[in-house]
């Protein structure tokens, strides 16, 4: 074995015990906006029955994971924060009904959207919630459904149907 000449190889040092890695701070889930419930890719389940051996139990709200990672409201999320906060705010737009006879029924609804969209999308003009009463009211009269010039049942207005069925709950309670 002596005529055998083994490649001379370089190790790197080695400092033995190795140092602790730096203890890493939790991630920081940052929601969209105060008033959202779940955090970044998750959204809102309402209170619900579920199936287990011995029959069913209820399971209080939670946050659920959205399957596509991304930012998603959903109807149950709409409804609560309509809920918790809306009642609460004052402001735009003016009482006045339009003459219609549901003109300031969505008052709420349409002062908290406005502020929501505003905050999240931050535009360089602010959505102003007397313009948003003014084009639902040219839009449906505040209608849920509204009748075209044919005579037919139009469904067109599915932003302001949502925004009467989340009133309406608020009121049968």
């Amino acid at each position: 074995m002596s005529g055998i000449k083994f490649p001379t190889i370089k190790l790197p040092k080695i400092k033995w015990p190795p140092k602790e890695p730096p203890a890493q701070s939790p991630k920081k889930i940052k929601n969209v906006h105060p008033w959202r419930e779940c955090p970044l890719g998750e959204h809102w389940r309402r209170d619900h029955p579920m199936r287990t051996k011995r029959g069913f139990t209820q399971v209080r709200g939670h946050c659920v994971e959205n399957s596509s990672k991304k930012d998603q409201i959903y109807p149950e999320e709409l409804e609560k924060i309509a809920e918790e906060y809306f009642g609460k705010l004052k402001g735009s737009p003016r009482n006045d009904d339009l003459n219609y006879p549901q003109g300031n029924k969505f008052d709420h609804l349409i002062r908290g959207w406005t502020k929501y969209w505003n905050e999240v999308l931050k535009p360089s003009e602010s959505l102003d919630p007397d313009l948003v009463k003014a084009l639902i009211a040219t839009e449906s009269s505040f209608k849920i459904t509204e009748e075209n010039y044919a005579g037919k049942k139009s469904r067109s207005s599915k932003g302001f149907n949502a925004s009467y069925r989340l009133d309406h709950r608020n009121t049968e309670r």
